[in-house]
């Protein structure tokens, strides 16, 4: 779908194996949302969007799964997107929204919490 030659990773659809490596990248980066409480709503969240949206891994050979976007079926809303701290500043998160917007033929709609760093 999408590679980056130089940074080493690519963008490909998201597979059901891929579902532990996003967990892991979501759990690293609730630690640091400490003002939204408990983590197990938000992650209910995350495997059932994992399971029912459109949804897009960042690979890299070495590393592995190392960011993810998700976005609803019926609408071009955005409600997941992670890349993995070590990773972060690399293109990936643009890579992703590049490919949700190219798949949504337009414009994408996502919430940005004001906390979130």
């Amino acid at each position: 779908m999408l590679t980056h030659p130089a940074a080493g990773w690519r963008i490909r659809q998201y597979r059901h194996v891929d579902a532990p490596r996003c967990r892991r990248i979501f759990e690293e980066a609730l630690a640091t949302f400490v003002w939204r409480g408990e983590p197990e709503p938000y992650l209910h969240a995350l495997a059932d969007s994992l399971h029912r949206a459109r949804s897009w891994v960042a690979e890299e050979p070495n590393a592995g799964v190392v960011g993810f976007l998700t976005m609803l079926n019926n609408r071009p809303y955005v409600d997941h997107l992670f890349v993995q701290e070590d990773w972060r500043f690399c293109g990936i998160g643009r890579g992703l929204l590049n490919v949700a917007r190219e798949e949504a033929g337009g414009p994408l709609e996502l919430d940005v919490d004001e906390q979130n760093i």
